[in-house]
Parts: C-alpha cells; sequence; structure tokens
C-alpha cells in the first residue's frame, strides 16, 4: 500500500493540498516570490478567499 502524502501550496497566499508537486497549479508557481494576500491559482478551494 501507498501512502501519498499532501501538503499545502508553497505559495503562501494559496490554501490548497497538493500531491504531485510544490505548487498546485503553474500559476502558483510563477507566483511563488511575489507576496500577494488573495490566491488567483482558480481552484474552487482558493476561490476569494485571502491569507
Amino acid at each position: 500500500m501507498t501512502t501519498t502524502d499532501a501538503h499545502k501550496c508553497a505559495n503562501a497566499a494559496c490554501g490548497c493540498m497538493t500531491t504531485s508537486a510544490k505548487h498546485c497549479s503553474p500559476r502558483c508557481e510563477a507566483l511563488e516570490m511575489r507576496p500577494d494576500i488573495a490566491c488567483s491559482c482558480g481552484h474552487a478551494e482558493c476561490k476569494d478567499k485571502t491569507s
């Protein structure tokens, strides 16, 4: 049995969990070094939320 560890997206403003990469989306990867208070990854769990 394989266990998959989910972790929070590396973008500080994002609340998404990811299992396959450091970031949940290419958008979050591109914005990692640009601080923001709202995530714009496009995933439903982050829509209109602020950090």
